[in-house]
């Protein structure tokens, strides 16, 4: 019970921790850089660091750290 209790808690925490702390960071991050790519950084700078910014790169890093550990899959 003990590996499915970690592995269920940790797929959990890699879920919450994105829709609690950053709700932008859900998902594969794929279509925010598409977008991104195509935005020129000085009229859009805001946008951008909403879509691919230090704290969406961090919560995304932590997060699937947390569910391969526990034993989930990413990808």
């Amino acid at each position: 019970y003990n590996n499915l209790l970690i592995t269920v808690s940790s797929i959990f925490l890699s879920w919450w921790i994105p829709h609690t702390f950053a709700k932008e960071a859900q998902g594969s991050g794929v279509p925010q850089v598409l977008v991104a790519n195509e935005l020129d950084f000085v009229s859009h700078k805001k946008i951008i660091e909403s879509l691919v910014g230090i704290k969406v790169i961090l919560i995304k890093i932590i997060s699937s750290i947390i569910c391969i550990i526990g034993g989930g899959a990413i990808g």
